[in-house]
């Protein structure tokens, strides 16, 4: 971030990742392909970010399958989280 952004570990990058595993909706395999990968690190606009678009990336989803780090599926995603949520409440966990 110091190196190609400009303000310093509050700057938005861009970098190259490699997706490993594809399959079309016909079950066909595809080649490794190469995407770009935006990180957020800006506070402003990590905090509009999470506000509009609540959809997680698919990156996490092969070693971690289904799981609240993982899903996709934001219904999924808000049943699991109200499920765990009661576990990191500081009072409740007493």
């Amino acid at each position: 971030q110091h190196r190609y952004g400009r303000q310093g570990l509050a700057s938005n990058i861009c970098v190259p990742g490699v997706r490993t595993l594809r399959v079309e909706a016909d079950g066909t395999r595809r080649k490794p392909f190469i995407v770009r990968e935006v990180v957020l690190a800006h506070p402003n606009d990590c905090e509009r970010i999470a506000r509009l678009h609540v959809k997680k990336q698919t990156n996490f989803t092969p070693p971690f399958y289904g799981s609240i780090i993982s899903t996709t599926d934001n219904e999924s995603w808000k049943h699991q989280r109200s499920e765990f949520s009661q576990a990191f409440l500081p009072i409740a966990s007493l």
